[in-house]
């Protein structure tokens, strides 16, 4: 049987016994709910869980979450195809109403930027640090 779970496809396992791996750049939050949830459908079976979420991407996912509650806007940096600075974005988004997600220099709109007096910044765990310095000291010249 399969079950749709906040939308999540859950199969339920005949054979009583369940196992719930993450991706290493998995939403912590997500995986913990999800975790919930299975562990409340399937009540006495047997579910095993192991989490490969890595540490650095966990406390980064905190950090953004944390960061994103405080500020009047979120400046997220690194590749548009990283499904860990996605994840950055979609965390920033739920907390922050200004969210901005750019690649390089070249993407950022100062006159945007220069309307907000508090900017966060969060970037992807591949993310080179020169683009990030690149961007925060352009932000504190120009902002």
């Amino acid at each position: 049987m399969r079950f749709r779970t906040r939308g999540y496809k859950i199969s339920k396992n005949k054979n009583k016994k369940a196992l719930l791996i993450s991706q290493t750049t998995f939403n912590l939050r997500k995986f913990e709910e999800i975790t919930e949830t299975l562990r409340k459908m399937l009540e006495d079976e047997e579910l095993k869980v192991i989490n490969t979420i890595c540490l650095s991407t966990e406390l980064r996912q905190k950090e953004t979450e944390n960061l994103s509650q405080n500020v009047d806007l979120m400046l997220i940096i690194g590749g548009k195809n990283s499904s860990n600075t996605n994840k950055l974005y979609d965390i920033s988004t739920k907390y922050c109403r200004n969210v901005i997600f750019v690649e390089s220099l070249e993407d950022i709109n100062i006159s945007f930027i220069e309307q907000f007096e508090k900017i966060g910044v969060m970037a992807g765990a591949s993310t080179p640090q020169e683009s990030i310095d690149k961007i925060v000291n352009f932000i504190k010249q120009e902002a």
